[in-house]
């Protein structure tokens, strides 16, 4: 049964200052309710399930409140065109950013907007094994639920920080991490013979790098068009940037 309690928290937590308030957010969807539920690191607090489900056949820990509750009742609590027969309320994971980070492969993230960009760039970060990705604080919030629906569970493996970009990238010139900007006259990726490891920058979906964030890249990279039409595409769409540089990242 859907009490009054759940249905107005599950609702409030569509907006991130309640999910900034109460430290939780939403998982919907087989795969990924039933990923979260099978990971020691992810805190399930509140799983609503329909008859579909029995609580025997999912792993359910003695900490997690659950409730069969009707089609009707998921679908006012759901977000999804077809609501799934799972939804789950999640505590945010504790992160810790240290200097660790600049040691590692990292993507950056000059003012992300659209959150199916996000999901999908942490989908393909998890999937070449990339664990860190960095956003300025104006970016789409992490746990935003088309954010958490378009990583399929991949949110739950990767660490993502919101920090000021220009402090972030300072601490690595000093720190000497190599910062790889993309860009359309950069080098192309191809070619470049420096080790491809780093922090790799990403501007905004329409407006690109930040001129204040442009003069600190010690490197600009491209990805080469290799179309043979007289009217090419511009550009690749961010997701599809990301892949295909962490493709190469993981290929060298």
């Amino acid at each position: 049964m859907l009490s009054q309690n759940n249905l107005k928290l599950i609702r409030q937590l569509r907006q991130k200052k309640y999910r900034e308030k109460t430290g939780l957010f939403i998982a919907e969807g087989e795969k990924i309710v039933t990923e979260a539920l099978q990971q020691e690191q992810v805190k399930v607090k509140k799983l609503f399930f329909t008859d579909a489900h029995s609580p025997k056949l999912l792993k359910i820990g003695p900490d997690v409140d659950f409730f069969e509750v009707t089609e009707q009742e998921m679908k006012q609590i759901s977000q999804l065109e077809t609501p799934s027969t799972l939804l789950a309320v999640i505590q945010k994971p504790l992160t810790v950013f240290d200097d660790a980070v600049f040691k590692e492969t990292v993507l950056a993230f000059d003012f992300i907007q659209d959150p199916g960009n996000l999901g999908t760039i942490i989908r393909t970060a998890d999937w070449f094994g990339i664990h860190y990705i960095v956003c300025s604080r104006n970016s789409v919030d992490v746990y935003n639920q088309k954010v958490v629906q378009a990583s399929m569970g991949a949110i739950f493996r990767t660490q993502v920080f919101f920090v000021d970009l220009k402090d972030f990238l300072t601490k690595a010139r000093l720190l000497k991490t190599p910062v790889f900007g993309t860009f359309l006259s950069g080098e192309n990726i191809y070619s470049v013979e420096n080790s491809l490891h780093g922090i790799f920058l990403f501007g905004n979906e329409s407006k690109g790098i930040s001129p204040t964030l442009e003069a600190m890249v010690n490197k600009k990279i491209t990805i080469p068009n290799f179309s043979r039409n007289e009217n090419k595409t511009e550009s690749l769409n961010i997701a599809s940037s990301v892949a295909v540089i962490c493709s190469e990242i993981s290929r060298r």
